[in-house]
């Protein structure tokens, strides 16, 4: 409305589309919102100088902080390790100098810590993302806790079965060992029991018992054939 000579001056201004086009953009904004909010990962997002922009509710729930607590600080600052944090900092920098990080686009296991500064392991993964006006990286997060227990609790089972087969193989081996002792007691020491008897008779008159000095030694030859083939046994 404007003032004129002849009193007020009324102009209208049709604006159904750029109220059309506001509602559409609210509705797009909400249905983003609704889709990262119901993941299963939790989404961070953050600019080109490391501020926190965008966090979701898994995020809030994983690390402990509303996204109006942690609006504009860094990850550093938050969720990073002490020890990860100059390499974080540095990759970003790298990031925007040259285009080239190493993790970006690649799924990571590291640790994060949550706002009672309880370290955890996650898999990370980080895109970057540009848009006409600004760039800006995305983070998938997932907590593999229960991952890692499980992956440990399988590994100690695992242990725990091979110790157990070779405390059983080794029992086994034991009591091969035992039953070829055994057997080389009983068979050698017959051998050569029977042999000294057969000796004692030749010593009292050797021309009517050569024929047991001759078994005697045959005797012995085979008791030392028999020691080879248990202690070769033994040995393999």
């Amino acid at each position: 409305i404007y003032p004129s000579p002849d009193g007020l001056s009324v102009f209208i201004r049709n604006i159904t589309g750029q109220k059309r086009s506001e509602r559409a953009a609210q509705q797009s904004e909400e249905v983003r919102n609704l889709i990262m909010n119901s993941a299963m990962d939790a989404i961070i997002s953050i600019d080109e100088k490391g501020k926190i922009n965008f966090w979701n509710k898994r995020a809030e729930t994983m690390f402990g902080w509303s996204f109006d607590e942690i609006k504009d600080k860094t990850l550093t600052e938050t969720i990073i390790p002490p020890k990860y944090g100059d390499k974080h900092s540095k990759g970003i920098e790298r990031y925007l100098e040259t285009g080239k990080a190493h993790i970006m686009g690649n799924v990571v296991e590291i640790s994060a810590i949550n706002r009672k500064k309880k370290e955890f392991p996650i898999e990370l993964f980080i895109i970057p993302v540009k848009t006409s006006s600004a760039s800006f990286f995305c983070a998938f997060i997932l907590d593999i806790s229960e991952r890692k227990k499980m992956e440990k609790k399988l590994l100690s089972q695992q242990r725990a079965a091979a110790r157990e087969i070779t405390a059983t193989a080794l029992e086994a081996q034991e009591k091969e060992r035992n039953a070829l002792g055994q057997d080389m007691h009983d068979n050698i020491n017959q051998i050569l029991a029977g042999t000294k008897l057969m000796l004692q008779f030749v010593d009292t008159d050797y021309e009517k018992h050569r024929v047991f000095l001759t078994k005697g030694i045959e005797n012995i030859s085979k008791a030392i054939e028999e020691n080879r083939k248990l202690a070769h046994e033994m040995v393999t």
